[in-house]
């Protein structure tokens, strides 16, 4: 019971964390992405904004994005392998020092003073996919309907990372770019009045923002709170709603534990009754004779219930020590590996939760003794003459 629960927990917060950790809990838009996935309709950037929901209790880390659909080409050859990508610009809010843990060669393409609009970051997936390595030039193909004219720009880019989260859902959909190139590519312009004179201003248009919590558990709360304290012009919605799939898969495996755990208690409690119905079998005519010399029935029912109760307990005990011996072997070692492309993990992730492993201890002792009651009642039945006839 206690690795069953282990593993369940650790599935579902890995996979959570991984899921989260590249798009956020909740997004802000300026549509219903549940509808719309990945429209280019823009917002316009608002520093006040992103600081009143940095600062709202709950919220751990804010930042921008912009999202924009192309086609990468490994080289300049027409024999080179095409993918079609999202390719998704990131600014100096991105929280790098979560993402780092995806990456799984080179670094991430923000670097001080050095003009980093031009790198890329693919994932493993993609790389692997068209033969791509750090350092090569890859060019990347966008379609820019600015001002109502179609167009093919093609742009050139260095790959400074290789990242892998594990969920091809999105390794096979997503490259990281620098946002201010896309910002540019769009041509996100517009006029603003300064000291009475009409001044063009680019770049300071987004598709939205992606926020991360604190607690996931307080998802549909945050939620709810955000969508009143942002203007009637946006949209926020939780990625669960986006992307419900994973998590539907996710919440399956809780209904499974909730299976696991129920037979094993059914097991356990047979195992318990049977044994201590042998028990009595085998002690019927110490029963006897303790009932001729004056023991009262109660008085041997508890007899029984102790020495069940101690088998009892030392079989949680050896359980409890092999169960959390094999979790954290598991979490120093990697024993148990899994395919990363069916279960969105490499190793099987294990996550103890003293408080539940406290309850299923408790709870499987307390039933257990309970259901001990039922044979300890066959004492009663047993008389002292026959009994001993019997032997």
């Amino acid at each position: 019971m206690i690795i069953s629960t282990a593993m369940v927990n650790g599935f579902q917060k890995e996979i959570s964390r991984k899921v989260f950790g590249f798009n956020g809990h909740i997004l802000i838009t300026a549509y219903d992405p549940e509808l719309i996935p990945y429209s280019e309709q823009s917002i316009k950037s608002d520093e006040d904004l992103q600081k009143k929901l940095s600062e709202m209790e709950g919220v751990a880390h804010v930042q921008q994005y912009v999202t924009k659909i192309g086609v990468l080409k490994a080289g300049n050859k027409e024999e080179d392998e095409i993918e079609g990508l999202i390719f998704k610009g990131v600014g100096e809010d991105f929280d790098w020092k979560s993402f780092r843990q995806y990456i799984v060669e080179g670094d991430s393409f923000k670097q001080k003073g050095i003009d980093t609009s031009k790198n890329i970051l693919v994932s493993k997936v993609t790389a692997d996919r068209l033969n791509l390595s750090l350092g090569q030039k890859v060019f990347v193909y966008f379609v820019d309907n600015a001002k109502r004219i179609s167009r093919l720009r093609v742009y050139d880019f260095m790959i400074t990372g290789i990242y892998n989260t594990g969920i091809n859902e999105y390794d096979k959909k997503f490259a990281l770019l620098d946002i201010s190139r896309l910002q540019k590519l769009n041509d996100w312009c517009h006029f603003e009045l300064v000291n009475g004179d009409s001044v063009k201003v680019c770049n300071d248009s987004i598709n939205g923002y992606e926020i991360f919590l604190n607690d996931i558990d307080q998802l549909d709360q945050e939620s709810d709170l955000i969508s009143d304290a942002i203007p009637l012009s946006l949209y926020a919605t939780t990625f669960k709603k986006i992307n419900p799939n994973i998590f539907d898969w996710l919440s399956l495996q809780s209904v499974n534990e909730v299976i696991i755990l129920t037979i094993m208690i059914i097991i356990a409690i047979i195992n318990m009754a049977t044994s201590l119905l042998i028990l009595i079998l085998e002690r019927t005519t110490m029963i006897g004779v303790l009932k001729a010399i004056g023991a009262t029935g109660k008085t041997v029912i508890n007899i029984f219930l102790l020495n069940a109760a101690y088998i009892l307990i030392f079989g949680l005990l050896v359980g409890n020590v092999l169960g959390l011996g094999i979790c954290f072997l598991q979490q120093e070692f990697s024993i148990i590996r899994l395919p990363e492309e069916s279960y969105y993990v490499s190793v099987a992730p294990v996550h103890l939760d003293w408080l539940l492993i406290g309850l299923i201890n408790i709870g499987t002792l307390v039933v257990c003794i309970i259901s001990l009651i039922i044979p300890a009642l066959l004492v009663l039945r047993i008389k002292p003459v026959e009994a001993i006839r019997w032997e």
